[in-house]
């Protein structure tokens, strides 16, 4: 059983067109989702993303799903995401193990249909794909180089937005705040997460609890760890639940073969994270006599939000600017894929002169 460590090398579009028909402020893999699905229409389009580059394995997401996949397939990327994905075909992604640590024992191994590549179910023209998020992103944004309507320029921030009857002018920064520049678009959709700038200088409201709890994920390395795992008896699996003491309750996810993703809650919302020995709770949770290195990690917030609408006058908002729910799953990541595959056809439907210009409002 071999994983795949070889990942799509596609450069970054550098490209920041000052006029646009839709400009696309974020480039998570729902703004690359737009931006293809606008693209294979052949609408001229803009995407804007703050940070410098895509990264491979500090991902969130894990769980394309079925539906997901399907879209994958009509853009053509399908197997393209099969092709790179880190965990081999033969791998039982649809398993969910429960122990009391990598250390300890394992209690049940179980099946979770929800999950993995071998559902095989009726309805669906595509299976799931366990794949990180970071490896989708690289492979759509390979699928966006080959369209010649799309531009995307990385280490640019949108800082402001004014709206007229006519389309939107977006003021949009470098990261090193060098340069500024004008883009003019007939229409913007704010793809740039909970805290959407597009969204508050639209001013769309959001209601809900907001935050209700708080995780920390940390990325580490251990090549020896899986295989002292299978001579303790544990399955392979999807996800690993652990249980036990609380500093240990959480859920961790083979990324390949030696990277791993363990995630837990702190033990209240304003927990400061600094205070959090990352080093010991990851050497709590492999056991005694396997090494390891922490790699990365971060925290997140979980979240209970959904905007009030999702589009006003030329401004639209897609994906977490629009509703922001606990990811598990991938539900964030497919929902949001889910709400621009949508939007992208009616918005080309007007653009293109033959929807009328209510069709695009029907999110």
């Amino acid at each position: 059983m071999n994983f795949t460590t070889t990942l799509p090398s596609a450069p970054a579009l550098s490209r920041l067109k000052t006029e646009t028909d839709v400009l696309i402020v974020g480039g998570g893999p729902v703004g690359m989702a737009l931006a293809i699905e606008l693209g294979l229409r052949n609408i001229d389009c803009q995407i804007v993303e703050r940070v410098p580059a895509i990264t491979d394995w500090w991902t969130r997401a894990m769980n394309t799903n079925f539906r997901t996949m399907e879209q994958m397939r009509r853009w053509g990327i399908a197997e393209r995401l099969k092709g790179v994905n880190t965990l081999p075909a033969e791998w039982p992604s649809n398993r969910v193990s429960f122990s009391t640590g990598f250390g300890g024992r394992e209690v049940a191994c179980v099946a979770a249909p929800a999950f993995g590549s071998r559902r095989q179910l009726p309805h669906a023209a595509e299976d799931g794909l366990w794949i990180a998020q970071g490896q989708v992103q690289r492979v759509l944004l390979e699928k966006m180089e080959t369209l010649s309507s799309v531009g995307c320029a990385f280490e640019q921030n949108c800082v402001g937005l004014t709206v007229d009857a006519d389309g939107v002018e977006a003021r949009i920064v470098s990261s090193d705040k060098k340069v500024e520049t004008t883009v003019r678009a007939k229409y913007i959709v704010g793809c740039d997460a909970s805290r959407s700038l597009v969204r508050e200088h639209s001013g769309i409201q959001v209601s809900g609890a907001g935050p209700v709890n708080q995780q920390v994920a940390i990325f580490f390395r251990a090549p020896s760890l899986l295989p002292a795992m299978r001579e303790r008896g544990f399955h392979d699996a999807a996800i690993y639940m652990i249980g036990g003491r609380d500093q240990l309750a959480g859920g961790a996810r083979p990324m390949d073969e030696e990277r791993w993703d363990y995630y837990f809650n702190t033990e209240a919302i304003d927990t400061d994270v600094r205070s959090i020995d990352r080093e010991a709770i990851i050497a709590e949770l492999v056991g005694p006599d396997v090494p390891f290195e922490l790699e990365s990690g971060h925290n997140l917030f979980y979240y209970d939000q959904i905007a009030t609408e999702f589009h006003k006058d030329r401004v639209f908002i897609a994906g977490d600017a629009a509703h922001m729910i606990p990811p598990n799953g991938g539900h964030n990541l497919n929902l949001g894929i889910g709400d621009v595959t949508n939007l992208g056809w009616k918005l080309a439907a007007v653009l293109q002169g033959w929807g009328g210009t209510g069709i695009a409002r029907q999110l």
